[in-house]
């Protein structure tokens, strides 16, 4: 029999699919706006959520990503007030027909973006570029043809970028490599080993474990290439908005503590005050969770000379030194830089002001997120809860690039001469 979704699933058992339905709705995040019923596919239009006190509340997709975003943030945070007499409703078109339709989601089957078993799941973009650029870089050393010889274009996917990054690595101009790659297993597939870099504190440091920057270029590599002398790491990594961390906080901001509104582990404190994150407030947002909007308490805060040492230290450790950063993009280039000990200090800059929005960019959800930015990046935390509970599960530091000192952008069109 047929698997259907539920209110419950969508609305609020876990944040994966809640997240994946609302995105679905706003076609954000690579996800299309289509649902699979039993009378064929569903274009949706918009969803109407009628919450447990009556009122309802419209979601469809704005022209202004800002205000997708709030509308995510909204949906996922009033999630659990469908609950006891409450329901989600797609309002839209089957495909090939002009007629308007309103259905529940229980008419909805549970495809495999859902959980479900019809054998389709969203590829994860990050994965398949990664196995796509390996895999390229092994046909170039086993000397399958990049480029073609005529117009020196590049013939597959990455051709052209994958010939750089092995003459740049090769080279002797960054990252103390001075010899061309050895003959045999050249180039070593590292990312499945999801190698831990565990958050660490004391009273007066916050980091990523090791507190080196420069050690962490073997841990971020994804790919390591071989050289008759040395190794070159290589980040890979895929999409606008990436992740410097990814850390469970269970044993961090403890429930009993928080109910107390009394954090006292070392990292607990040492992560809220780098950020200027106010502990009363911070713990309110959860306790108070599904009763009051925090959007009053949205705030610009000015870090003391200590709040910007502890960030430093964090940030220092979290982006690290001594790889190349490969960044896959979506229309098939990427972005090449070597981060050494020089850049890592220039992007791990503090700034003088950070906004830190409680409840999240509508103040309703079970989060806390904070928001600044240095010449190099644009940063992104946020504290909240992935799961089913209330109480923070994971601390996320996300960031985009803005500009870094020698990156270039490679596509099949480069030019090859200028390796």
């Amino acid at each position: 029999m047929a698997q259907m979704l539920s209110n419950k699933e969508i609305a609020y058992k876990t944040e994966v699919k809640t997240t994946t339905f609302i995105n679905k709705i706003l076609s954000l995040d690579g996800y299309g706006p289509d649902f699979k019923t039993e009378k064929g596919l569903f274009c949706s239009d918009f969803a109407t959520v009628t919450y447990h006190d009556k009122t309802t509340k419209k979601y469809e997709r704005q022209a202004a990503k800002k205000n997708n975003e709030l509308l995510v943030q909204e949906y996922i945070a009033r999630g659990p007030f469908v609950k006891d007499g409450g329901k989600v409703e797609v309002t839209g078109k089957f495909i090939g027909s002009k007629k308007t339709e309103t259905l529940r989601v229980s008419k909805f089957l549970k495809t495999g973006e859902f959980g479900g078993q019809d054998g389709i799941k969203k590829k994860n973009l990050g994965i398949v570029f990664e196995k796509d650029f390996f895999k390229r870089l092994q046909e170039c050393l086993a000397g399958i043809q990049m480029l073609d010889p005529l117009t020196k274009k590049g013939l597959h996917d990455y051709s052209t970028a994958v010939k750089y990054i092995l003459a740049k690595t090769s080279g002797n101009e960054l990252g103390g490599q001075n010899s061309p790659p050895r003959a045999k297993d050249a180039v070593e597939d590292t990312g499945s080993k999801n190698t831990s870099r565990p958050i660490k504190a004391s009273p007066q440091k916050l980091y990523i474990r090791p507190n080196a920057p420069l050690k962490h270029g073997t841990l971020l590599a994804d790919v390591k290439v071989h050289h008759i002398s040395g190794t070159s790491n290589l980040s890979l990594k895929y999409g606008t908005t990436l992740t410097f961390m990814n850390a469970g906080v269970m044993q961090i901001f403890k429930e009993a503590e928080m109910k107390k509104k009394n954090i006292t582990t070392q990292k607990g404190k040492n992560i809220l005050a780098a950020f200027g994150i106010d502990e009363d407030i911070f713990c309110d947002v959860f306790n108070e969770y599904g009763k009051k909007n925090f959007k009053d308490k949205h705030a610009t805060v000015t870090l003391t000379g200590k709040q910007q040492k502890l960030l430093i230290n964090l940030l220092s450790t979290g982006i690290g030194a001594d790889y190349w950063m490969v960044h896959g993009q979506p229309d098939k280039s990427v972005n090449f830089y070597y981060m050494d000990k020089t850049k890592n200090e220039k992007a791990s800059e503090a700034p003088k002001d950070v906004q830190v929005k409680y409840g999240g960019a509508g103040g309703r959800a079970k989060r806390v997120d904070v928001e600044f930015s240095n010449t190099s990046f644009d940063f992104s935390l946020n504290i909240r809860n992935k799961q089913s509970g209330v109480y923070p599960s994971h601390i996320m530091l996300d960031y985009t690039t803005k500009t870094i000192e020698g990156k270039t952008n490679i596509t099949n069109f480069s030019n090859p001469d200028e390796f």
